[in-house]
């Protein structure tokens, strides 16, 4: 047998065994009650014969609750292999201990209504309240009067009545109609709505503001470990910019280097790959290199970052001299690949 058959078995014998014992202690007690001289006293003055019906069960059940519980736990002793049968037959078993249940809640309602029977207080003005509202709302003509709105055709000794239509329904008809000539007003004569198509246009625009502003969110987001190598023209041409108003300082504006290193060699101090690069202009290095994550934006970084790495094989005016370790400088397949994809997405 599969464990989840196991599982759900027991599972459902314990949930018969806690109505079991809640079944058979509320049996008891109320064979106790049912057999005290104050509720047989009660019960003559009873005519209703399904209670007594009821009681006459309950009496029968309450006595026979000690052998049908020594029987269960005969029944459930020995082990056995359980299969999706046992677990049906013990779902069968709950079913009727929740209408056991349901039933002893009966009883117990008619119990209390013979100990203390509720007092029957009938208001006039209340019948006569729901009697006036029934009568706004449905215009329906008394039963003893119906013979007044008989029509005059027959068929098979049926005959038809010509009833109003209920005000309710009326009403609801008169409402449509005002609501439809308030929205002829407003969306076709006056045109201040907007019709299904104005407002599909305006949701669809909305909705690719929305993602427009959520591209440009995560281009704000990147980081050293998200940012890839750009090759638009845009991006290189901001990211050129950027380089001659903040970065020219040191390193020229063609990238030959002064106080800072050459960019356009296969010399590079911490590494020519793009996060390394990012990482370099955004927190700064201990060679004097100052930190730019303050002053530029991540996305101004990443424009010049990647337009950093194109400087690499161009010619300098005066190049200075080698620093840092040799790389094989190579702007790898993928990233320009990737590249390609975020412009897309972008402009699209």
């Amino acid at each position: 047998m599969s464990g989840d058959y196991q599982t759900l078995f027991w599972l459902l014998v314990f949930t018969a065994c806690v109505s079991l014992v809640g079944i058979i202690a509320s049996a008891k007690s109320l064979r106790n009650l049912v057999r005290s001289d104050f509720f047989i006293e009660r019960l003559k003055e009873v005519k209703d014969g399904k209670v007594l019906k009821a009681i006459m069960l309950l009496l029968a059940m309450g006595l026979g609750t000690g052998s049908s519980a020594q029987s269960t736990e005969t029944a459930s002793a020995p082990w056995f292999d359980i299969g999706m049968e046992e677990v049906l037959a013990m779902v069968v078993i709950n079913i009727v201990l929740v209408g056991i249940i349901f039933f002893l809640k009966k009883t117990i309602k008619d119990m209390l209504e013979i100990i203390a029977p509720a007092p029957e207080e009938v208001s006039v003005e209340e019948e006569e309240l729901i009697s006036k509202v029934g009568q706004i709302l449905t215009d329906a003509v008394p039963i003893e009067e119906e013979h007044t709105i008989l029509m005059d055709h027959e068929y098979d000794g049926i005959q038809e009545l010509d009833n109003n239509l209920p005000p309710w329904w009326k009403w609801g008809f008169y409402l449509t109609i005002v609501i439809g000539v308030i929205y002829m007003i407003n969306f076709h004569v006056l045109g201040i709505g907007d019709l299904q198509v104005e407002e599909y246009e305006k949701d669809v625009a909305q909705a690719e503001a929305e993602v427009q502003a959520y591209l440009v969110s995560l281009a704000l987001n990147v980081d050293e470990n998200t940012v890839i190598q750009l090759m638009d023209e845009a991006s290189l041409a901001n990211g050129k910019k950027i380089f001659n108003a903040n970065c020219a300082q040191c390193h020229l504006e063609d990238g030959g280097g002064a106080v800072g290193p050459n960019m356009t060699d296969d010399y590079w101090i911490y590494g020519p790959d793009i996060k390394t690069v990012f990482s370099t202009i955004k927190y700064g290095a201990k060679n004097g290199m100052t930190s730019w994550k303050e002053k530029l934006t991540p996305i101004e970084i990443q424009h010049v970052s990647s337009y950093i790495r194109t400087l690499h094989g161009t010619t300098p005016a005066i190049p200075k001299e080698a620093q840092g370790e040799f790389f094989e400088f190579i702007l790898m397949e993928e990233e320009m690949s990737a590249a390609s994809d975020s412009t897309e997405v972008a402009e699209n």
